[in-house]
């Protein structure tokens, strides 16, 4: 069942699977699958889907194994990671929160690197971009939790979990105690470099730049201005970037901005950025604006390149004023609530 589960792809067929399953085939990993998958496929949830009887089944089963003492680690980190990735899609997933907080605090003792990090970044997404969830969230006791995880994040080793778990850290500072931060930044710290000072994209083939760049942001997060962290990154992308065939501008403009956010040099990722032919008409209105306060901050000699113009005219077509340009330093997700409006990606 799980099998058929994992290769569906829509809701539809996920929730034909579970509406043909026999009672004892829905258990707690099986129903794990069917609410991770709806997540992955990034499609909407309907009022039709919501009305089946699968569907409701998922909510009321899986909610009943986030309550049980004995809910394996796996499927707390599962369930937590899905309700904050579909947080748009699916909303309706969010009924599983106050369960899955009391799950995390069930199985978390036993819970591995892998299941604290995709926790810790569930619960940090979920805080930042879901007001209406952070009642659920128990925030002060979960992140004494994750501060007293300490062993299982010191065994981060890819280039992903570091970033996010660093990210999260940055997310949750204003509203953790003190000891969260004390504990977990100095080795997040150390598993960043560690992570980063070998050849990542020799040693993993599956880094992409978006891990490297999530690491940069989330130090601006936490206003670290850590050298040694922030010149491979700088490092990394000045030996991708003239090369770089993807269009997708995100990772570079993410790390100009955090950068420029931490008032530390770019190193000449900057005139390499500027350097190279983007589709300037094609990037969403974030890019640009990100990318021109980015370019503006860190030019202290305001010598604006031709590609700095090509921005800015751009920008001025769009409609898009000064207070978009400047409200991007903040992020692509926050940026985009900026007047209770959606930019169109």
């Amino acid at each position: 069942m799980t099998s058929a589960i994992t290769s569906s792809r829509s809701i539809e067929e996920v929730l034909a699977v579970v509406g043909s399953a026999r009672p004892q085939e829905l258990n707690e990993i099986s129903m794990s699958a069917g609410i991770t998958r709806i997540a992955q496929l990034q499609q909407t949830l309907h009022a039709s889907h919501l009305q089946t009887g699968a569907f409701k089944t998922l909510l009321e089963g899986m909610s009943n194994c986030l309550r049980n003492p004995s809910v394996q680690p796996a499927v707390v980190a599962s369930i937590l990671w899905a309700i904050a990735s579909a947080r748009n899609d699916a909303p309706e997933l969010q009924q599983l929160l106050s369960a899955a907080v009391f799950g995390l605090q069930s199985s978390a003792a036993e819970m591995q690197q892998r299941e604290v990090t995709n926790s810790i970044w569930a619960i940090a997404t979920l805080h930042t971009y879901v007001p209406q969830a952070r009642s659920s969230l128990n925030i002060e006791a979960t992140c004494e939790l994750f501060a007293s995880k300490k062993a299982a994040f010191a065994k981060i080793g890819h280039v992903q979990a570091a970033g996010n778990a660093l990210w999260a850290l940055g997310r949750l500072k204003t509203v953790a105690l003190p000891p969260f931060r004390e504990h977990l930044q100095p080795i997040l710290l150390e598993r960043c470099r560690e992570v980063l000072a070998c050849d990542v994209f020799e040693v993993d083939r599956t880094v992409r730049l978006t891990g490297v760049a999530r690491i940069a942001w989330a130090l601006s997060l936490l206003e670290c201005r850590e050298e040694t962290i922030i010149g491979r990154v700088r490092e990394l992308f000045l030996q991708v970037a003239p090369q770089y065939s993807d269009n997708r501008l995100m990772p570079f403009v993410d790390v100009l901005c955090a950068l420029a956010k931490l008032h530390m040099p770019d190193g000449g990722l900057l005139e390499v950025v500027a350097s190279r032919t983007w589709p300037v008409k094609s990037m969403r209105d974030w890019d640009l604006c990100a990318l021109a306060w980015a370019h503006e901050t860190l030019d202290s000699q305001k010598d604006f390149s031709t590609f700095h113009i090509m921005l800015r005219k751009e920008i001025a077509s769009r409609g898009l004023t000064e207070r978009h340009v400047l409200h991007s330093q903040f992020g692509y997700e926050e940026w985009q609530n900026l007047d209770g409006e959606r930019k169109a990606s």
